[in-house]
């Protein structure tokens, strides 16, 4: 058992080792350079799904993670040359040239606010709550919103990644990525990051600032002499047991002395009365089409089965694996699409060892209506876990489809039993899935799933 836990955690590590560097080489799922290179490669998976070779020997637990671990370095191999070749240069180039003919900090009016919005996620990736936020204040004051990622550099610094009328999209340096959530940097990368956020207020002078974060680690890395900080409270970072528990020690504190505090469920704060509450919502106008329903080749996935059984969400501890793997082994005629981020190791491993789990990566906010339009259901297989608040923040997504809905129950579910379909535990779920499988495109759950998501549009 000591050889398989040090083994999974090597996997892990070098899982994340190569995530990091395909981020810095611009090669991740969401990536437009990604997508132009990979083209052969999906022609040859989707041809390999075709003629499938089921002469693939069972192997051990212990020698699949030696597997995994080979096929890891090889990859991280191939990675790390590509970084060191002069492919970086010309992509840093393309992007040097990019960014000074088309992005410049904007002027400000000391007379107006300036928020700083430290987000959970990028700006183009699936939208998440700090991304909508953003967009809600951005209406109103000028918003610099900074990414969860960050560019590896040993100089300081920040680089634009997008400009909207009121929303500046910037990307801060760091001498090595890392995961915010699992990872806390080194002592000296703490003080890159810190230095090139400094650089950035300074980019605005005389503008009285609001930083506002999203994740507790922002606060780890902020400017000491900070007048105004908001948080924004709408996961239970319980669920994380990997978390580092600095993390979790860091939310203590921030709650204590931050001057506001939101957050998308009064569950989180039943006891402080101080909570200014923002639902999630959806924009209508891009999503209006989203109940509709269209072949899987309109999203690139033609060899796949119908039903299609689709998640969109981030992948994390949150996520309930082994149910996953426990449904896909009970409807082995049904799809499992995963739509979402693939740095989370636990749930590669599942999709590896079962045909009809496909997780596509992350996609674009834009083009999600097309994937929620070749989904026939929908899920929120999430991990029941005791004294933890779970929260389903993909709702006001899930509603405005009108499709059938599986999910895991949570403070902010009960409300909608009468058009959701709730699982009382794990053994549940499949009765659940079934039930959801019949229900007719004409249905009562249907209207009041549409007329629920009116109530959420932005």
């Amino acid at each position: 058992m000591k050889k398989l836990s040090h083994l999974i955690e090597q996997d892990n590590r070098l899982y994340r080792e190569v995530n990091q560097l395909r981020t810095k080489l611009f090669l991740t799922h969401s990536s437009f350079l990604f997508q132009c290179v990979s083209v052969i490669m999906q022609t040859y998976n989707d041809l390999a799904h075709l003629f499938p070779k089921d002469n693939k020997k069972q192997l051990s637990e212990i020698a699949e993670k030696k597997q995994s671990i080979q096929k890891l370095k090889k990859q991280k191999g191939i990675l790390f040359a590509l970084s060191k070749s002069p492919y970086m240069w010309i992509i840093h180039l393309i992007f040097f040239i990019l960014r000074s003919k088309t992005h410049s900090i904007p002027k400000n009016d000391s007379k107006h606010k300036t928020m700083f919005i430290f987000g959970s996620s990028p700006l183009a990736h699936t939208q998440s709550r700090s991304v909508h936020i953003a967009r809600i204040f951005s209406k109103k004051q000028k918003c610099v919103y900074i990414e969860n990622v960050f560019d590896e550099s040993k100089k300081l610094g920040f680089r634009i990644v997008s400009q909207e009328k009121n929303l500046t999209v910037v990307r801060i340096s760091a001498k090595k990525s890392f995961h915010i959530t699992y990872q806390l940097p080194s002592l000296e990368n703490k003080k890159i990051i810190r230095s090139s956020i400094n650089l950035l207020a300074a980019a605005f002078p005389d503008c009285a600032i609001t930083y506002y974060i999203h994740h507790p680690f922002w606060y780890f890395v902020l400017p000491k002499n900070i007048n105004t900080l908001w948080y924004d409270k709408s996961i239970d970072y319980a669920h994380f047991h990997n978390a580092t528990k600095q993390i979790l020690k860091i939310e203590k504190q921030i709650i204590r002395i931050t001057q506001k505090i939101t957050s998308s469920n009064v569950h989180f704060f039943h006891k402080r009365k101080s909570v200014k509450i923002i639902p999630n919502t959806v924009d209508d106008k891009i999503f209006k089409s989203a109940s509709k329903s269209i072949d899987t080749c309109s999203v690139g996935l033609c060899w796949i089965k119908k039903p299609v059984v689709g998640y969109i969400g981030t992948l994390d501890e949150r996520i309930d694996g082994q149910l996953i793997a426990r449904l896909a082994e009970s409807f082995p005629t049904l799809s499992f699409v995963l739509v979402g981020n693939t740095d989370y190791r636990p749930i590669i491993d599942v999709a590896e060892k079962h045909k009809n789990i496909f997780p596509v990566g992350e996609k674009e906010y834009l083009e999600l209506p097309k994937y929620i339009q070749s989904f026939d259901i929908l899920i929120l297989p999430y991990k029941q876990i005791k004294n933890a608040v779970l929260s389903h923040l993909e709702l006001p997504l899930y509603f405005i489809s009108g499709k059938p809905i599986v999910a895991t129950v949570a403070v902010d579910m009960q409300q909608y039993k009468k058009c959701v379909y709730l699982p009382n535990s794990p053994s549940d779920w499949c009765r659940k899935l079934d039930e959801a499988l019949k229900e007719k495109k004409r249905n009562k759950k249907k209207y009041l799933r549409l007329a629920i998501a009116k109530k959420m549009v932005d």
